[in-house]
């Protein structure tokens, strides 16, 4: 959860640094469920992501999300972990209530499993250079307030469904 709250921060410092004094900044923190490949199960856990604007429609993105999950077994227990940390470019269309977005973000991404059979551990983890594409829907509930829907592939899809604020 360290890694969260610093990837918050990192997020929201790199949004203040990239806005314009005009610009639009949204910040919005949201359940993430990933689907891992070859039917290895699903994990689950939070991503947080703020955006500026810079230029119409393009905008500035940085994203942190982390999900775990574990399985247990009689004698076998799995766990998994993945941590994404990117930033790039996202294109926002629409206005008012509803908004689309699409990004493009590059970063980090750390993945980790491991194996406990009769209270004995076997596992790894692996930093890689990593991408995240994908995209969304913003509902404005209010003028500060939204809600977001969105579906992200990273080695992992994504269903990423939350709340956030604009500024």
């Amino acid at each position: 959860m360290t890694r969260i709250a610093l990837a918050t921060c990192v997020a929201l410092g790199l949004a203040c640094v990239a806005s314009p004094s005009e610009a639009q900044t949204r910040i919005a923190i949201s359940y993430d469920l990933a689907t891992l490949r070859h039917g290895a199960g699903n994990v689950d856990g939070v991503a947080v992501d703020a955006d500026t604007r810079v230029w119409r429609a393009v905008r500035f993105a940085a994203l942190a999300s982390y999900t775990s999950g574990a399985s247990k077994g009689t004698f076998i227990d799995v766990g998994a972990s993945r941590t994404f940390v990117g930033v790039g470019p996202r294109l926002r269309v629409g206005s008012g209530r509803v908004e689309a977005f699409a990004h493009a973000l590059l970063g980090a991404l750390r993945g980790a499993a491991d194996v406990r059979v009769f209270g004995g551990a076997i596992g790894g983890s692996r930093t890689t250079f990593g991408e995240r594409y994908g995209g969304g829907v913003d509902v404005g509930l209010g003028e500060r307030w939204i809600t977001r829907i969105g579906v992200d592939y990273d080695g992992a899809t994504h269903l990423t469904i939350g709340f956030g604020a604009r500024f």
